[in-house]
C-alpha cells in the first residue's frame, strides 16, 4: 500500500497490517449506528472517519486528503455534496499539492545552495594551499637564482589566488557573507586572496629585477659585485621595481595584519601562518630596497667616502663591544673597497686629549667623568652607537686634522662570520687560519703567544689587511660574505654609522646602525658593561639574565631583572690575557663598571648586589635611566646583581588597541647571554601574542641565547570576549 495513505483510512480486512493495526477497535464491531453517530462519537479525540468495510466509493474519492467532511454520508455517498462543495475540495486538493511542490523545490534548492557553498570551501581551501605553497617555493627558488623556477610558481600562486577569488564570488559565501559572526570568516578569506595575490604580484616583480641584475645560482651577491666592484649603476636601476615590491608586500601585510579573528579552527591556524609569513617577507623587501638606496652613496657612487674601521677587542668589554686598540682607515669610491692605512689606537690619540671633544649634553654628563670624551679608549662606553661614533671622528679630526665619513667597528667574532666568503687568511710566517680557528686565535691564543701588546697589535693587522686584501682583490664568495655581514650586524658584532642622513636611515633600518632600540621604541632593556682590569678576560665570563615582568591595570610595569656572572678565568700565570695590567690587580680579576639601562619613564626601586641591597647610581643615555655600580669577580668566583624597577605607561594605547612591547638588546660579548623572560598578564586580562585575535594567555615564559634582539609583544585582551 502506498505511504500516502491517510492515517486513520480502513484497510481490506485479509491485510496482515490491518490486523496488527487495530486495537482499540475491530471494523467487525462497529455498531450499526448510521456512521455519523460514530463520527460524532470519534471527534472529540480527533479520529478519522471511518467507513464502512462494503463500500469503497468514498475511500477512492477521499484517499488524497485527511481532512475529514463534515457532511453526512450515507450508502457511502456524500448527500449534501453540491457544485459548490466539490469545488471547495478541488481548490484544497490543489492548494495541498502546491504546497507540497514549494517545499520541494525550496528543499532541492538549499540542497544545491548547500553542495555549492561545501563545493566552495573546499575548492577555496585547496587553492589558498596550493597558492600558499608555490609562493614558498618562488621565494626559495628566486634566493638561489632559480628564475624560471620562481616564475612558474608566482604565476601559479597568482592563478590558485584568482581561484580562490573567485569561489568568494559563487552565491553560496555571498549570502553567508551577510550573517553575523559567518561573515568575519568570509572576511578573512577574502584578505587571504588578496594577500596572497599581492605576494604573487610582487614575486613576480622581483624576478624581474633578479634578471635585470644577472642574479645566477651563484646567488644575488655575486650579481652585483665582481672583480671588487659593487655594480652601482644596476642597483639604481632596479630601486623604483624594488620599491614597488615593498609596497605591494606592506599593503598584503596590513591587510592580513588587519583581519578579525575566525570562528573556524583551521582558519585561524591558517591566518597565524599567514601574518607571519608576510610580515617576513615584508621586512625583507623593505630591507633589501634600504640596502641597495643606501649602497651607491656608502660605497662611493658620487666620489670616494672615507670611513674610520675600529677593531673592537671584545675580551676587554666595552657598551659598544670591546675597547678600540686598532683602527684602519677604509676607502670606497665607485663601488670598489680598500683599506688604508692601518695602526694602533696610539697613532691618532697618543694619551689624553688636553679639552674634552663636542658631545650632546647627556653624553657629556653621563660618560664625561668616564673620560670618554677625552681618552679613545673609553670613547665607546655608551652603548649609543651613532653617538660614539661622532665623538671617535672627533677624536680622529682632532688628532690628524682629517675629516671622514663615518665609522665601521668590527670585532674578532665578525671577522670570523664574514670569513665564511673569504677563506682562511694567510699571515707571513704563519699558517693559515680557517674561520674555525680565527675566534680562538684572536681572542686567545695571540694574548699568550706575545708578551708585548705592540706585537699582538701587529700580528692583529696583518690578519686584518689580509682580510681586507681579500675583500679589495674580489677574492671571496659574495654570498658567503653577504650572509656573514647580516649575521655580524644582527648580532652587534658589526655597525656601520654614516654621516649622510639619508644612509644612516637605511643603516637603521637594516638594524646595521648599532642602535640599541628603533627610534620610537620606549620599552627596551640592555645589560652591558665596561672592563678595567686592561686585560682580555671577559673571554672568561658567563652571564645569564633573568627578567620578570608583572603587568598591572594601570598599565604600569614592575620589572625585577637578576644578572648571574661567571669569571671562569684561571688564577694565573700573568698575562696580556689575564692581566695584571693594573697594580695589584691579581691576573683573572674581572674588574667592570655594570650597567642597566631601562625603558624610557622607569623609575628604580632598588638594587642588590650578591644579595645586599646597595645605594642606587643612576645616570642617563640619552632617554632611558641606567643604574649602575662596581663589581668584581676574581677568578673563579661569580657575582649576582638584581635591579627592580618600574615602567609608568609601559602599556601603550596609541592605535586604540592596549599593547605591551619590550625588547632585549644584546651586549656584544665573547659569550653571548643566556636569558628568560616572564611576563604576567593584568589581574584578569590575557596576553595575546602579537594580535588581539590569537589566544589570550595569563603568563608568557621564555628562555634562550640572547645573541640578537629579541621583541616580545602583546595586546592585552579580556578572555571572557
Amino acid at each position: 500500500m502506498s505511504d500516502d495513505t491517510p492515517q486513520g483510512s480502513p484497510r481490506p480486512e485479509g491485510s496482515s497490517i490491518w490486523r496488527e493495526e487495530e486495537s482499540a477497535q475491530k471494523v467487525g464491531d462497529l455498531p450499526s449506528a448510521h456512521p455519523e453517530a460514530l463520527w460524532r462519537q470519534e471527534e472529540g479525540a480527533n479520529a478519522s472517519p471511518v467507513v464502512p468495510r462494503g463500500d469503497t466509493s468514498l475511500w477512492n474519492e477521499r484517499a488524497a486528503t485527511v481532512a475529514p467532511s463534515s457532511a453526512p454520508v450515507t450508502n457511502g455517498k456524500d448527500e449534501s455534496r453540491g457544485p459548490k462543495g466539490r469545488k471547495g475540495k478541488d481548490r484544497s486538493v490543489a492548494g495541498r499539492r502546491v504546497r507540497r511542490a514549494t517545499w520541494l523545490t525550496v528543499a532541492i534548492l538549499l540542497a544545491l545552495f548547500v553542495a555549492d557553498g561545501v563545493y566552495a570551501v573546499m575548492q577555496l581551501r585547496s587553492s589558498l594551499e596550493s597558492s600558499s605553497e608555490n609562493l614558498s617555493d618562488g621565494r626559495e627558488a628566486i634566493g638561489s637564482g632559480a628564475l624560471d623556477r620562481a616564475e612558474t610558481s608566482f604565476a601559479d600562486a597568482q592563478d590558485e589566488a584568482e581561484t580562490a577569488t573567485g569561489m568568494l564570488s559563487r552565491p553560496s559565501l555571498k549570502a553567508v557573507s551577510y550573517l553575523p559572526l559567518i561573515n568575519r570568516d568570509v572576511d578573512v578569506l577574502n584578505r587571504l586572496t588578496e594577500g596572497a595575490e599581492l605576494i604573487a604580484a610582487a614575486g613576480a616583480v622581483g624576478v624581474d629585477v633578479a634578471r635585470s641584475l644577472g642574479v645566477s645560482d651563484e646567488g644575488l651577491a655575486a650579481s652585483i659585485y665582481s672583480d671588487g666592484v659593487v655594480r652601482l649603476e644596476q642597483l639604481e636601476e632596479v630601486q623604483p621595481q624594488l620599491q614597488r615590491t615593498a609596497r605591494m608586500l606592506t599593503r598584503a601585510e596590513s591587510l592580513i595584519s588587519d583581519a578579525p579573528r575566525p570562528l573556524v579552527a583551521p582558519l585561524r591556524d591558517a591566518l597565524v601562518r599567514a601574518r607571519r609569513q608576510v610580515t617576513d617577507a615584508g621586512e625583507g623587501a623593505r630591507d633589501g630596497a634600504a640596502l641597495f638606496a643606501a649602497l651607491p652613496e656608502l660605497l662611493g657612487g658620487d666620489g670616494e667616502r672615507r670611513y674610520l674601521l675600529a677593531f673592537q677587542a671584545i675580551g676587554e668589554a666595552r657598551a659598544t663591544g670591546g675597547v678600540i686598540g686598532l683602527y684602519g682607515i677604509l676607502r670606497t669610491d665607485a663601488g670598489r673597497m680598500e683599506l688604508g692605512r692601518i695602526g694602533p689606537y696610539t697613532d691618532v690619540v697618543p694619551g689624553a686629549l688636553d679639552e674634552p671633544v663636542d658631545a650632546p649634553t647627556w653624553f657629556e654628563e653621563s660618560y664625561g667623568p668616564q673620560f670618554a670624551l677625552r681618552e679613545w679608549q673609553q670613547a665607546n662606553s655608551s652603548p649609543n652607537f651613532p653617538v660614539v661614533s661622532e665623538v671617535l671622528l672627533e677624536m680622529f679630526e682632532r688628532g690628524t686634522g682629517e675629516v671622514l665619513d663615518g665609522v665601521i667597528a668590527m670585532d674578532p667574532i665578525a671577522l670570523q662570520q664574514m670569513m665564511e666568503g673569504t677563506g682562511p687568511l694567510e699571515v707571513a710566517g704563519s699558517e693559515p687560519i680557517s674561520s674555525a680557528e680565527i675566534e680562538e686565535v684572536l681572542l686567545r691564543d695571540s694574548y699568550l703567544r706575545f708578551e708585548d701588546s705592540d706585537q699582538q697589535n701587529l700580528y692583529l693587522a696583518q690578519l686584518v689587511n689580509s682580510f681586507w686584501t681579500k675583500i679589495r682583490d674580489g677574492d671571496f664568495d659574495p654570498d658567503g660574505l653577504a650572509k656573514g655581514l647580516g649575521q655580524a650586524a644582527s648580532t652587534r658584532h658589526l655597525s656601520v654609522y654614516s654621516r649622510t642622513s639619508e644612509s644612516q636611515r637605511a643603516l637603521r633600518e637594516i638594524e646595521a646602525a648599532g642602535e640599541y632600540g628603533p627610534k620610537r621604541e620606549t620599552n627596551v632593556q640592555l645589560v652591558f658593561h665596561n672592563n678595567y682590569t686592561v686585560s682580555k678576560v671577559g673571554y672568561y665570563l658567563e652571564r645569564s639574565i633573568s627578567t620578570d615582568i608583572e603587568l598591572t591595570e594601570r598599565g604600569e610595569a614592575l620589572v625585577t631583572t637578576e644578572v648571574t656572572m661567571r669569571n671562569l678565568a684561571p688564577d694565573g700565570p700573568p698575562s696580556l690575557l689575564l692581566g695584571p695590567g693594573v697594580q695589584g690587580d691579581e691576573p683573572g680579576l674581572n674588574r667592570m663598571l655594570f650597567n642597566v639601562l631601562v625603558p624610557r619613564g622607569s623609575t628604580f626601586e632598588e638594587i642588590e648586589v650578591d644579595g645586599a641591597e646597595v645605594p642606587l647610581l643612576e645616570f642617563r643615555d640619552g632617554r632611558f635611566p641606567v643604574s649602575w655600580d662596581v663589581v668584581e669577580i676574581p677568578p673563579g668566583g661569580d657575582a649576582r646583581v638584581k635591579v627592580t624597577y618600574r615602567v609608568v605607561n609601559a602599556i601603550s594605547t596609541d592605535d586604540g588597541i592596549p599593547t605591551f612591547r619590550f625588547r632585549m638588546v644584546p651586549q656584544a660579548l665573547v659569550n653571548p647571554d643566556r636569558f628568560s623572560i616572564t611576563i604576567e598578564a593584568p589581574s584578569g586580562l590575557a596576553l595575546a601574542e602579537g594580535h588581539p585575535d590569537t589566544p589570550g594567555i595569563t603568563r608568557f615564559t621564555k628562555r634562550g641565547v640572547l645573541d640578537t634582539s629579541k621583541l616580545f609583544e602583546f595586546v592585552i585582551v579580556d578572555p571572557s570576549d
